[in-house]
């Protein structure tokens, strides 16, 4: 009923459209938390296939405090989780999910990192449908009082040996909230996709589990509600197959269009929430 209503107010509002099937991934931007700058950056919810085959370094890099603690959290359907931090590490270490250490003094920067082998993992702890990855800052200031970047790569089994490798960077962003702590992103293990996150917690945590996590399934189900895809879907006079035929062309891929085409990208916040203030 709510989606009928709002088709009536968007329809025919953007004339031929030509929309990309991967836009069902992306979720409507929604005011953010946690600054919006870097590479990668996407609308909480958002789902990218993550490329089999590869090994899952996530990490984040800090000045201007001694520690920030990266953890990792196992989860199930109905909330039931496993923490993976540095509490917990000397007792999970295996092919499946390998643990940086526990940096302490990082004040002229520090950094921590976890590998994480998706095939192994999967098979080693079944149970869990989702894993999440947060960022807490152990020495108590606010993440917008000092810099701290988090991220993942997707690197080759046999790497160069090095901490960072810029090219195999997928996402990487400031973490600039009024907060200790931050929920970064997820990976959904039943569909191998990753999930961006971009969620303050509105607390003064200092160390990781001390916080309930079952909120955060929400996050997985949004492009469920609506999504980048049905949006434009509903502003279209009509939907095209042929980027040269449309007036608009919302797409995440390089395509061929006419010049006095719109182009909408999923990282486009301003233009989209523009148009939604328009719906209203």
């Amino acid at each position: 009923m709510i989606r009928s209503k709002l088709s009536e107010k968007l329809r025919n509002r953007l004339g031929k459209v030509y929309i990309e099937p991967s836009m069902k991934n992306y979720t409507l931007p929604l005011a953010e938390n946690t600054s919006q700058g870097g590479l990668g950056v996407l609308s909480k919810g958002s789902r990218i296939p993550i490329d089999e085959g590869k090994k899952l370094r996530a990490f984040t890099y800090w000045e201007k405090v001694n520690d920030i603690d990266l953890s990792v959290f196992a989860l199930t359907e109905d909330g039931n989780r496993r923490e993976f931090s540095w509490r917990t590490m000397s007792r999970h270490q295996s092919g499946a999910i390998t643990y940086s250490g526990d940096e302490t003094s990082g004040y002229l920067g520090g950094s921590e990192y976890f590998d994480i082998n998706l095939l192994e993992f999967k098979a080693r702890y079944s149970e869990y449908r989702y894993l999440i990855f947060g960022d807490n800052v152990y020495s108590g200031k606010n993440f917008n009082e000092c810099f701290c970047k988090a991220g993942y790569m997707l690197r080759d089994w046999d790497d160069s040996g090095q901490v960072y490798e810029p090219k195999t960077v997928k996402s990487a962003y400031l973490v600039n909230c009024e907060s200790t702590f931050a929920y970064l992103f997820g990976i959904d293990l039943f569909t191998n996709e990753f999930v961006w996150l971009n969620v303050a917690k509105n607390s003064k945590s200092r160390v990781a589990g001390d916080t309930n996590l079952s909120f955060l399934t929400d996050y997985f189900h949004l492009t469920d509600v609506m999504n980048m895809y049905d949006f434009f879907s509903m502003m279209a006079e009509k939907i095209v197959e042929d980027p040269m035929e449309a007036n608009v062309v919302v797409t995440d891929h390089e395509v061929k269009c006419t010049e006095e085409a719109q182009i909408i990208r999923e990282y486009d916040f301003e233009k989209i929430r523009m148009l939604m203030e328009d719906a209203k």
